[in-house]
């Protein structure tokens, strides 16, 4: 398979002190979802910042699709969801999926109109986006992040604040685009969710990539049932897990 995002031995120091991300190194193929597992300050949001160019690495490569991260053709051929809701509140639902399409020189308004109604916004539409809900927004920038068919589709945390009927539709639309052999880099605390939808994970833990394969692979390796205890494992934190069964079992 295509390796459509490379990240090689990338790192990043804040105040030349604080090291956010160290030597971390992984690829997801065309056709992947690759999940980004780790606790909150582990890495996860610094190396996202760094493959979208939202953050520029101190030292190691990004390459998206064969091309250098930073450059606008590579930038162009991926969609992004960030965990913070980053869209114009002044600006209705239609107004804002209209200039994303002029964006990305999108003509073809058959999806939009098709996502809108699947994900339930389509009443939206002519409402500024400012009295959304979180939900809302969030369908709205799935919708805007994908209307482009990007080689690469990067979600950080997508599935927080979402109804059970929304994270439904989500994982359905994303094993749709991984048949179409869109890569996909999923950043989330929720282990569930990614052992039931990822095909591969990097576990960070204190800046490092301290684990990274298949999931089944990694159970086989831990000898382990689930997810959730070969993080606590890789991590470096089953004593403390042990720690708070005790502590839980004394209640």
């Amino acid at each position: 398979m295509i390796d459509v995002l490379k990240v090689d031995n990338i790192s990043k120091t804040y105040n030349k002190k604080v090291k956010a991300v160290d030597q971390v190194s992984f690829k997801v193929t065309a056709g992947e979802i690759y999940g980004l597992i780790g606790p909150n300050g582990s890495g996860k949001t610094t190396t996202i910042n760094m493959i979208t160019n939202f953050s520029k690495a101190d030292t190691g490569k990004i390459i998206i699709n064969g091309l250098e991260g930073s450059s606008l053709k590579a930038r162009s051929q991926v969609g992004y969801v960030p965990d913070e809701l980053l869209i114009p509140d002044t600006l209705t639902g239609f107004e804002y999926l209209s200039f994303m399409m002029k964006m990305y020189e999108v003509e073809n308004d058959h999806s939009r109109k098709e996502l809108v109604k699947v994900l339930r916004i389509d009443h939206a539409m002519p409402l500024l986006i400012g009295g959304y809900s979180h939900g809302m927004k969030k369908k709205l920038q799935l919708i805007a992040a994908i209307l482009h068919q990007p080689k690469l589709l990067i979600l950080d945390e997508p599935f927080r604040g979402l109804d059970p009927e929304a994270v439904i539709i989500f994982r359905k639309l994303l094993w749709r685009l991984k048949a179409k052999n869109t890569a996909i880099l999923i950043a989330t605390h929720d282990l569930l969710s990614a052992q039931s939808l990822c095909d591969k994970v990097g576990i960070i833990s204190n800046a490092e990539l301290v684990e990274d394969g298949r999931i089944k692979d990694l159970l086989r390796k831990y000898s382990m049932n689930n997810l959730e205890d070969v993080f606590m494992s890789a991590s470096g934190l089953a004593e403390r897990g042990i720690e708070i069964d005790k502590v839980i079992g004394n209640l």
